[in-house]
């Protein structure tokens, strides 16, 4: 393993401990506090979280045995990523499903709040569990040789079908999403122009934290194929261009949590009574609550 081998693994280690501790809270965060089960979006960001994390420790033990001096062979290292890249698909669909709650929370907010939390959550993983299953028989079907590898991660771990297949369903899937945003905030825009109630005021916070989430995802998944087009494009040779990528992509896995630590204070009271061992039932006060005068409706925050 050279020197630039070995400062990479440590920096992706360093990386996804950080990350891995941001997505574990973030799931723990989601189970112990009533007020996050029972939000739509706080359920799907909290199953991202989760799926991040398998992906997280996956790679923080291949990275750990690299620097141990493992020899990696092609079919060994896609059959321990193939659930890492199950779950990957699964989290691209939820995001991409978390655009689509967006959209209908603004555009069509009464039947929003009519859809069963349960119903709408379980079809949320339809899309994630088609794309995954289609990447990882195609991965399993078109093996390549089993050659030893320098490095075990999902591109290389693939064979060159599944990884177009991957890497452009992704571009396609992000492309989509930020279309998906741009005619919800649109649309919100519209209805803040006219009205100033407790709804639409929530319902611009969410919109706020979850557009700071989505650009950092979408920026931090498209960089690696930017950088990839920059070195092929103008034969770029640099060792640092090669590893840049990898930074990037294990980077789009951390974000979340810290993001809602930033953003949103219900959360970030939350996480202070987890720490001290306090949650629960008797945490509802932390909830942000607004109380509509005229129908007397709650509508609360806690993305």
């Amino acid at each position: 393993m050279s020197v630039m081998s070995m400062y990479n693994a440590v920096i992706l280690i360093v990386v996804d401990c950080v990350g891995l501790f941001g997505n574990v809270s973030f799931v723990l965060l989601t189970l112990l506090f009533k007020q996050f089960r029972k939000s739509m979006c706080a359920l799907l960001m909290g199953m991202v979280s989760f799926c991040d994390s398998v992906m997280e420790i996956v790679i923080i033990v291949i990275s750990i045995c690299g620097l141990s001096g493992c020899t990696f062979y092609q079919h060994t290292c896609f059959h321990i990523l193939a659930i890492p890249i199950f779950l990957n698909c699964v989290q691209t669909g939820l995001m991409f499903c978390i655009s689509v709650d967006r959209l209908i929370a603004v555009a069509w907010p009464l039947w929003y709040q009519s859809i069963h939390t349960t119903l709408l959550f379980t079809v949320s993983f339809v899309p994630g569990v088609a794309f995954g299953s289609v990447v990882v028989i195609t991965g399993l079907v078109y093996l390549e040789p089993n050659e030893t590898i320098p490095v075990c991660n999902v591109p290389v771990s693939m064979n060159p079908t599944t990884f177009n297949l991957w890497n452009k369903a992704n571009l396609g899937i992000n492309i989509l999403m930020i279309l998906i945003y741009l005619i919800a905030c649109f649309i919100l825009w519209r209805k803040a122009r006219k009205s100033s109630s407790d709804y639409i005021k929530t319902q611009v916070t969410v919109m706020k934290t979850i557009i700071c989430i989505m650009v950092f995802y979408i920026v931090t998944w498209l960089l690696p194929d930017f950088i990839s087009l920059v070195k092929e494009g103008f034969a770029l040779e640099h060792e640092v261009l090669t590893y840049a990528p990898s930074f990037f992509a294990h980077l789009c896995f951390t974000g979340n949590f810290y993001i809602y630590m930033w953003r949103n204070k219900s959360y970030r009271e939350c996480f202070k009574k987890m720490c001290m061992g306090v949650y629960g039932e008797r945490n509802a006060s932390l909830l942000v609550t607004r109380m509509e005068s005229s129908n007397r409706v709650a509508t609360t925050t806690v993305y």
